[in-house]
Parts: C-alpha cells; structure tokens; sequence
C-alpha cells in the first residue's frame, strides 16, 4: 500500500511539475525532461500493474495487456537501431535529391555513420582485455555520446510541445522570421512562415483588432534585395494592408530579426505595453524562443509545416545550433565529467600498481 502511494504522489508531482514548468517557461528543455520522466512512470506502473495482475493474481486477462505494454518496446530494443540507421540513410538520399549537395544535408548520413561506428566499436571494447584505468575512460566517452544523445531526444519533445501552444488571439505584432530567398523573390520554405503569420492575422482579425505583421530579414551577401522586401510584396499579394505591416531590413541573424523587431514596436507602440508573437518553422520555434528571451520578449511563437523529408536534417542542426548557443556550459560540463573521470582513472592506476 505504501509504494502505491509513493507511485501516486510521484505521478501528481510530475505531473503538477511539468504543467507549471510548460506555463512558465514553454521555450526551455525542462517541460519535455519532466514529461519524458512522468511517461515513463507512467509505464512502469502499467508494466508492474500488469505483471502482478498475470502472474502474482493469476489473471490470464491481464497477460493481453502486459504484451501490449512490453512487445512495442521490446521491438524497439531489437529493431529500433537498425531502423533508425536505414531511415537516416533513406532521408539522406531523398534529400539530396530534392535540395541541393551541401554538408548541411549530409547530416542524417553522419549522424548514421556515426551511430554504426559507435555500436560496431563498443561491442569491440567490450570483447577487449584493457586495464580498468583505460576502461573507464572509454565507458566514460560512450557515456557522454549517449547523454548528448539523450538531451536530443528532450530537444525533439520540447519542440513538438511547443506545436501544440496556442497564443492568445490578443497580440498586437507578429514578428515574421526570414529564411533567405531564391533569385531575389520568397522561397516556399519562407513563403511557409509568411502564410502561417497571415493566418493568424486573419483569426485575430475575425474577434478583434488586427495585429501588425513585422517581416524581418536583411539582405544576405547572395542577394539582391533584403527579404523583408520580398517578404512584404508577398504579403501585400495575399491581401494584407500596408498599414498592417512593418519592415525591418537590417538583420542577418534570428537574435538580430529579435532585436531590431523589439526596436521597431518600442518606437511604434511609443513605449507602452504591447503582445507579441513570433512565426517561424515549426523545427524552429524553440531556439527563436531562446533567442526571444536572450532580447529581452518572453514571447510564444507559432510554426509552419515543413516538408516531412526536411525535418529530420532540420531538427539535427537545430540541436547542433541549440548546443553552440550554450557552448560554453557545455564545455564547462563536459570538461569537469573528463576532468572527474581522469581522477577516476589515477587513482584506478595507482590502486593496480600498488
């Protein structure tokens, strides 16, 4: 009866945790961490559940439910590698043949290689006769690689969370991320963000005040024009006012289309208190949120789709752009768990010399 109640209140703190976090601060890795961890509470509560009810009640019933809870993950454990690796590959030639050849969209592919040499090498060690010195640095570096692994995997939660919030109908800018142009005019993945933007204009508009369109992006050193240009006549074309928009064509980066955007409402609004909201594509909602709050709007954002064959290669350098903005808490980490790990290994040394 106690451990039921200990797993009770560990569900309910989990999952007060997570809702609070996510209303809080949803542009942050700490929701998807308290979610992924009240899942799989959840699941082992279901899988012990199950099991008592098999085999310590003796309820043939509840055997259907404890395979429906172990076989989805039991194929996981088996196949799960092989299938991550082929979809990788798959998605690399897909994409290639579809966008152009850049070491950006090998990505899936070094991911892919990457994760073969990690499982054909640690099966090797394994199978080594090295001293406990040397093996614990190994299973160090393996540990490392799956913990970075594993915050990629709370990245991908955070960011599908971040699909499902819905901004308040209230907002008096919409701040509209560029993404670079082809031959001067909007590409179709910026034509995306623009669209997702004038749909919400448009939902504002039916119960209440319109909210004002700030298309940002400057120009690029290949481009003809800034895209805040581009993006402009692009919305004009589908029926937004010019009185409704605002240009800002000075910035290259997303923190400077944050940035110069702020500027820009606090000389419109003049000062007073104003709602805003971000669009961009939906792999790229989260890190704008960071960068948002890095400039000073602890604001929402909404995202447009993205081509199913893009997303894999858009979320890896996403997580890749997610780890150098923090690079120097990553170095400082990483460099204290070698750092501990090569005590570790002294004194392993030492202990086998004496």
């Amino acid at each position: 009866m106690f451990i039921f109640i200990l797993y009770l209140m560990t569900v309910v703190v989990l999952s007060i945790s997570f809702l609070f976090t996510y209303q809080r601060n949803k542009m942050s890795l700490l929701p998807s961490a308290l979610l992924l961890a009240l899942l799989k509470v959840v699941l082992l509560g279901y899988l012990f559940l199950t099991y008592w009810l098999t085999f310590e009640q003796d309820i043939g019933g509840a055997r259907i439910f404890l395979i429906i809870g172990v076989f989805p993950y039991a194929l996981v454990i088996v196949f799960g590698s092989y299938v991550l690796v082929a979809t990788l590959i798959f998605n690399t030639r897909l994409l290639l043949k579809r966008e152009c050849r850049t070491l950006a969209h090998f990505l899936p592919l070094i991911l892919a290689t990457f994760l073969v040499i990690y499982w054909v090498t640690r099966g090797m060690i394994d199978d080594l006769d090295v001293p406990v010195y040397i093996d614990v640095w190994l299973y160090a570096i393996y540990g490392l690689i799956g913990f970075y692994l594993l915050r990629f995997v709370r990245y991908i939660t955070a960011s599908i969370l971040l699909l499902l919030s819905r901004p308040k109908l209230n907002q008096d800018y919409v701040i509209v991320h560029g993404s670079g142009l082809i031959n001067g005019n909007v590409s179709p993945l910026l034509a995306g963000r623009i669209d997702k933007a004038i749909r919400f204009y448009h939902q504002q508009k039916e119960v209440g005040q319109s909210p004002k369109l700030i298309l940002s992006g400057g120009q690029g050193h290949d481009e003809p024009r800034p895209e805040a240009v581009a993006m402009a006549e692009y919305a004009y074309a589908r029926g937004i006012p010019k009185s409704d928009t605002l240009i800002e064509d000075q910035s290259t980066t997303t923190l400077e289309n944050l940035i110069c955007s702020k500027k820009i409402m606090d000389e419109d609004n003049q000062g007073k208190p104003y709602n805003c909201i971000f669009s961009t594509s939906n792999y790229h909602v989260l890190r704008t949120g960071l960068y948002a709050r890095m400039a000073g709007l602890n604001i929402d954002g909404i995202g447009s789709k993205t081509a199913l064959y893009y997303l894999p290669n858009a979320l890896i350098r996403e997580y890749i752009a997610y780890v150098m903005m923090n690079k120097k808490r990553q170095l400082f980490w990483t460099g204290t768990f070698f750092l501990i790990t090569a005590l570790l290994s002294l004194i392993l040394y030492l202990n086998e010399l004496n």
